[in-house]
């Protein structure tokens, strides 16, 4: 394997290689979306379950992975190194050189971040108005990311109007929380 990019929405990951290659045995192609498991040997950890794998050209393998992939961009590596955690690694077997059969392809790469992502878009729903005693509670679950299926992680802040007065208590900034949905209680408002 020579490179490997996610696309810009995260979902997809380009895998590029120096040479054709092709799945090894009888049938000379991967049959269209066969299961990443079938080439990668990390490929359930990393992928996710039911991750597809299609080789588009003879030197261009493309995964689209599954909901619950937890792999991440990685820097590239400094020459030839041994597989880290993170890294995509061939099943040895899987695929071979198209123009040596007996060479199958092996390795490990690194992926790269999207060249171009998308951005992130904060979808929010809230009360329009609250009474005095009502705690604030605002849901963000609608938001969407260029995530790849994987689960968004919120990081959540209180400025208000006036620009003056803002949550800065250690203590109430954890309070909010790294969810989706967040309740600011009525002790937090102004004036309470």
């Amino acid at each position: 394997m020579q490179s490997a990019r996610f696309d810009a929405t995260g979902s997809r990951v380009r895998v590029t290689f120096d040479q054709p290659v092709r799945a090894r045995g009888p049938a000379r192609a991967l049959p269209a979306n066969v299961e990443c498991s079938l080439v990668f040997a990390n490929a359930s950890r990393l992928l996710g379950s039911g991750a597809v794998c299609k080789l588009k050209e003879a030197t261009t393998l493309v995964i689209a992975l599954s909901f619950d992939a937890t792999l991440l961009p990685s820097p590239p590596a400094e020459g030839p190194a041994e597989c880290a955690p993170n890294m995509l690694s061939l099943l040895e077997g899987a695929l071979v050189s198209e123009r040596d059969q007996s060479v199958g392809a092996v390795g490990c790469v690194g992926v790269a971040a999207p060249s171009d992502p998308k951005r992130p878009v904060a979808v929010t729903a809230y009360q329009r108005r609250i009474g005095v005693c009502d705690d604030l509670v605002i849901d963000a679950a609608m938001s969407v990311a260029a995530s790849g299926g994987r689960r968004l992680v919120f990081s959540w802040a209180v400025a208000f109007a006036n620009g003056t007065e803002r949550i800065s208590s250690p203590v109430a900034a954890a309070a909010l929380g790294h969810a989706a949905t967040v309740t600011v209680p009525t002790a937090l408002m102004p004036g309470a």
